[in-house]
């Protein structure tokens, strides 16, 4: 079952790296100045996997670019991303154990502009990096 969204857009050449973790602690400082990070009995959710995707675009088609375009503009300003793996035969949640080809929500790792070099001399594809965290 496909999914019937103008907001999709299917690329055939992306790479995942292997998924990485960020995890988050609360901070204390110390009547000397000095900054402790907290024990590690912080709650289970403080751990967050990180994604790495490198995609090629598909050849250059007006309005896929600019569909694409405007998702990855929204991404770079603090949007969300849905990263579909095998799409469409694999439309649940990404489990690292149980389901490790599933879709991710993504928020951006850090802040910053995104480049869409272009990544063939007749400027038809481009090239773009995805490296967020999950979002739950």
């Amino acid at each position: 079952m496909a999914l019937a969204d103008t907001h999709l857009v299917t690329i055939p050449l992306v790479d995942e790296a292997p998924h990485s973790y960020v995890m988050s602690y609360s901070l204390e400082r110390a009547n000397s100045g000095a900054i402790i990070a907290d024990d590690l009995d912080a709650p289970d959710d403080r751990e967050r996997e990180v994604f790495h995707f490198r995609a090629i675009s598909d050849e250059a088609d007006v309005t896929e670019y600019s569909t694409l375009n405007g998702m990855l503009s929204r991404y770079v300003s603090g949007g969300q991303l849905r990263v579909y793996r095998m799409y469409p035969a694999n439309l649940s949640a990404w489990d690292a154990d149980t389901n490790p080809n599933g879709y991710s929500d993504i928020v951006q790792l850090d802040a910053s502009n995104m480049s869409l070099p272009w990544y063939n001399n007749g400027m038809t594809r481009f090239s773009f990096d995805l490296i967020g965290v999950a979002v739950r």
